[in-house]
């Protein structure tokens, strides 16, 4: 299961977007900034920037927890969550926008 760190600012929601759009399932846990809760040592230890959006994947590469955090990290593994549902979608009498 993927867990989506956010906020409601662009960089928070764009990341949610894209989840979404990769049909992708996830569990939202929204930060408060006007609370300071990215500064709190459980949010440090996902993201020692204090930064939102992170994503963390129980099921990354070889089956280890993956860690991504910014917008520039979660874009790369948005492009490898699609090239998976892509080739999932080309399996012999798999439905594609192609052939259905």
């Amino acid at each position: 299961m993927i867990d989506l760190y956010l906020a409601p600012t662009a960089n928070g929601l764009r990341a949610a977007v894209a989840l979404e759009e990769a049909g992708l399932s996830y569990r939202a846990h929204m930060v408060d900034l006007a609370k300071g809760e990215r500064r709190s040592p459980e949010f440090l230890k996902l993201n020692p920037a204090g930064l939102i959006p992170v994503i963390v994947d129980d099921d990354g590469p070889g089956g280890n927890p993956l860690t991504l955090s910014q917008s520039g990290r979660n874009r790369a593994v948005r492009r490898r969550e699609k090239r998976k549902a892509a080739s999932r979608a080309t399996r012999p009498g798999a439905l594609s926008p192609c052939n259905g």
